[in-house]
């Protein structure tokens, strides 16, 4: 394939992406997204692999200060990355991940670009599922833990189920396919840095973006949105709260029961932290 020119060395577009970013989480589900796409590219693309990793560094460059504006998610990274030096190339890989909701901006046609595309909303799901595990790891984590999960609209509501299918139509793969060579970069296993771009910083897990048009809708979002950002004890205790207000409260809710809440009791994957009853 041909060598594709980023324009910006990797430590410059950490520094871009560390100038537009203050929050962790978005530091670390930037990180996230490089290291699949380092993943994958030293399969198919292993000559562009520093190309493919800084795309996937920068391609939400610009949501933590413009998250009110997601139809232009892209738009205003373009503007910072080219003032940085960023190549056009670069630059349009970008914004192909968010042509679904922007129909002006360029759809994937390379292999990197259909990538980035089916992974980026996947990866979120992952670090969902795995974060509420137990173990809180990837190394116990397996296809079908993540279909099921898939499957469940109300966990992780904010990872669009559409976008992961289409990306899988895209690449020609079935979904099983995407989502086990998807888990496998987020294994501890893997390495992230390469000579080309060196890093100290720790390894990331694969984690949940706080998605572009997702807002919680109930409590249980809520509690899942607090759990996301790592405040586990804080969950627990609301999820004691929460599980105590579903056994007392078909009373005080008019006699109706929470029809279809279940939180995290009764589920293998996610541990016993918390009982409701289920409705039959």
């Amino acid at each position: 394939m041909a060598q594709l020119n980023a324009g910006i060395t990797h430590e410059a577009a950490f520094n871009l992406l560390s100038e537009h970013n203050k929050d962790p989480f978005h530091i670390e589900h930037a990180e996230t997204v490089e290291q699949t796409m380092r993943y994958f590219a030293r399969e198919y693309d292993p000559e562009n692999e520093e190309f493919w990793g800084i795309v996937g560094l920068l391609h939400d460059l610009d949501w933590e200060e413009h998250d009110d504006d997601p139809m232009n998610h892209t738009i205003y990274a373009a503007k910072d990355i080219e003032a940085a030096g960023g190549s056009p190339e670069l630059i349009r890989a970008i914004q192909t991940h968010t042509s679904d909701f922007n129909t002006s901006l360029p759809r994937p046609e390379l292999m990197m670009e259909k990538i980035l595309f089916a992974t980026e909303e996947l990866t979120g799901l992952i670090g969902a599922a795995v974060v509420m595990r137990p173990s809180k790891s990837v190394m116990d984590f397996n296809v079908k833990s993540l279909k099921k999960k898939f499957k469940d609209k109300r966990f992780a509501a904010g990872v669009s189920r559409d976008v992961i299918r289409s990306g899988a139509e895209m690449l020609g793969w079935e979904l099983d396919g995407l989502f086990a060579r998807t888990i496998e970069p987020c294994s501890p296993s893997r390495p992230t840095a390469t000579a080309s771009s060196p890093s100290n910083r720790p390894r990331r897990r694969c984690t949940a973006p706080r998605k572009k048009q997702d807002r919680p809708h109930s409590l249980i979002d809520e509690l899942r949105g607090l759990l996301l950002s790592r405040c586990h004890h804080a969950l627990r205790a609301h999820l004691a709260g929460a599980a105590k207000l579903v056994l007392v409260g078909s009373e005080g809710l008019g006699g109706k029961r929470a029809a279809g809440v279940e939180l995290l009791g009764g589920d293998a994957d996610l541990g016993s932290q918390a009982e409701t009853p289920r409705h039959r």
